[in-house]
């Protein structure tokens, strides 16, 4: 009988511990990090017809990363400065769903031009 009991407080510890989980699941960081994964690669996709549309971007990656709890990185270069703040205000006007980290330098501008 301690053999029987034993087995069958080992599955009940199991089964609440599965319960649990999936219980606790969508409200932990992993959940939320894959959430906004999921938005930033659906909204990279709108992104990229409007800005693959302006040849001033064509150095420009636009990529999602589990960084910051799930975000968009920008990454890429651009002639001018002013061609940074276009690229700037075209991201901006979209209403990314997520924290956008940039890493875009400006190679008339020697402050920007290697921003890493």
């Amino acid at each position: 009988m301690p053999r029987r009991k034993q087995l069958w407080y080992m599955v009940s510890v199991a089964a609440a511990l599965g319960v649990a989980s999936a219980v606790i699941y969508p409200y932990s960081q992993a959940a939320a990090t894959q959430r906004n994964l999921a938005r930033a690669r659906d909204h990279i996709k709108s992104l990229q017809t409007v800005i693959v549309e302006d040849v001033r971007f064509q150095a420009i990656v636009f990529v999602e990363s589990p960084y910051l709890g799930g975000s968009i990185v920008v990454s890429g270069s651009v002639a001018t400065k002013t061609d940074l703040e276009a690229l700037r205000s075209a991201v901006d006007a979209s209403h990314p769903p997520v924290l956008v980290v940039w890493t875009v330098g400006a190679l008339d501008d020697a402050t920007t031009a290697n921003p890493l």
